[in-house]
C-alpha cells in the first residue's frame, strides 16, 4: 500500500486517515534492525560472493530505512504496550501519533458468564489442585512444562489435574509425554472450547490459571473467571494484568522447576489462591477491560479526524 502511488493519491485526496495497529514487542530498535540487515562479508572466498552478500546488505539496509518511512507516512499507530513510543519512535514516529490502546476480550460478557457459571452445577467436582490451561497447542504455548509440573507434584498433591483447552499440532507430542511421564491420567485433553458458558464453567472448576509460554488475551479470560494467574513471558500485556502477590505470579521463563515451585506455594495456600482470584475480577472490572480498549481506538481516530466523533 505504501508503494502504490495512485492508492496513496487517492487518500490524499479523499482525505483518508490510516491507522495501523500492530504488537512491536519482538521488533527491534531501528538502529538494531540496521545492525542486523548487516551480514560480514568475511569468509566469503570469492569476489563474486562477496559482491552479492554486499548487495545483499544493501538490500536489507534499504528495507528497513523504506519501513521506517512507511511508519512514519501513516497518521497514528495503536500498540498494545507502552514500549510501543519507544520502538516506533526509533523509527522517526512522534509519541504523539502512538496510543496504547492495550488488549482485552469482552469482559463485560465474560464477567457475566462468570456469574452464570457459578449459578449452575460445576461441570467438574470441586478440585483445589486443578490446573487450567487453554490455547492453542503450539510449541511456544509450552504445555510440556505444565505436563512437568503435574509430574513433580503429583506424588504430593494425589488429586492434582491439568486440563489443557484447544487444539493444534503439538496434541499427540504431549499426549505422548503425559503417557510416558506417568501422568496421563491426571491430564485432560478437552479439545477448543468455544462457548463462552462452558469455558467459564471449566475455569470455575478450576483453581489456578497457567500460561506456561507465549500468549495474552487467555489471561485477561481467566482474570474475567475470578482465577489467580501464574505466567512468565506473554505479549507483554500480562505485565498490567498480572502483579506479583496480588492476583498471581511471575516464574522463571522455560523453568519447570521455578514454575512447580509458584504452583505448590498456591496449592498449599488455598485461601491466598482465592483472594488472589479476587483481586483478578477487581482488576478487570477496574482497570485493563475492554471499555478501557474501545477509549484507546476512540483517542487514536479522534486524533486522526482532529475532533471528536460526536462531531462526525
Amino acid at each position: 500500500m505504501f508503494l502504490n502511488l495512485p492508492l496513496r493519491l487517492l487518500t490524499k485526496v479523499l482525505g483518508i486517515r490510516m491507522i495501523m495497529k500492530s504488537i512491536p514487542f519482538r521488533m527491534p530498535l531501528y538502529d538494531d534492525a540496521i545492525k542486523e540487515s548487516v551480514i560480514p562479508l568475511s569468509g566469503m572466498s570469492t569476489p563474486q560472493a562477496k559482491l552479492k552478500r554486499a548487495l545483499g546488505n544493501i538490500r536489507r539496509k534499504f528495507l528497513v530505512k523504506l519501513t521506517a518511512s512507511f511508519y512514519r507516512s501513516l497518521d497514528a499507530h495503536v500498540n498494545y504496550v507502552e514500549d510501543g513510543i519507544r520502538i516506533f519512535g526509533s523509527y522517526g514516529v512522534d509519541a504523539e501519533k502512538v496510543f496504547i490502546i492495550y488488549n482485552s476480550p469482552d469482559t463485560d460478557k465474560l464477567l457475566e458468564m462468570r456469574k452464570q457459571a457459578e449459578k449452575e452445577p460445576l461441570i467438574l467436582s470441586q478440585n483445589p489442585t486443578r490446573i487450567i490451561h487453554v490455547g492453542r497447542l503450539v510449541e511456544w504455548k509450552r504445555v510440556d512444562l505444565l505436563i512437568g509440573v503435574v509430574a513433580n507434584l503429583k506424588e504430593k498433591y494425589p488429586n492434582i489435574e491439568l486440563l489443557v483447552i484447544g487444539y493444534g499440532p503439538f496434541e499427540k507430542e504431549w499426549k505422548d509425554l503425559a503417557s510416558r511421564t506417568g501422568v496421563s491420567d491426571r491430564v485432560q485433553f478437552l479439545g477448543g472450547v468455544y462457548d463462552p458458558l462452558l469455558l467459564a464453567k471449566y475455569h470455575v472448576a478450576s483453581s489456578v490459571y497457567v500460561l506456561a509460554g507465549m500468549g495474552g488475551l487467555s489471561i485477561n479470560e481467566a482474570m474475567c473467571f475470578g482465577l489467580p494467574i501464574i505466567c512468565s513471558v506473554g505479549d507483554g500485556t500480562e505485565k498490567h494484568l498480572v502483579t506479583e502477590d496480588v492476583n498471581g505470579k511471575f516464574f522463571k521463563e522455560g523453568d519447570v522447576l521455578d514454575l512447580t515451585n509458584k504452583i505448590d506455594g498456591l496449592f498449599a495456600d488455598s485461601h491466598r489462591c482465592k483472594e488472589m482470584g479476587k483481586n483478578s475480577v477487581h482488576i478487570i472490572e477496574s482497570k485493563i477491560n475492554i471499555h478501557l480498549v474501545v477509549k484507546g481506538y476512540q483517542n487514536a481516530i479522534e486524533f486522526v479526524l482532529g475532533r471528536k466523533l460526536s462531531d462526525v
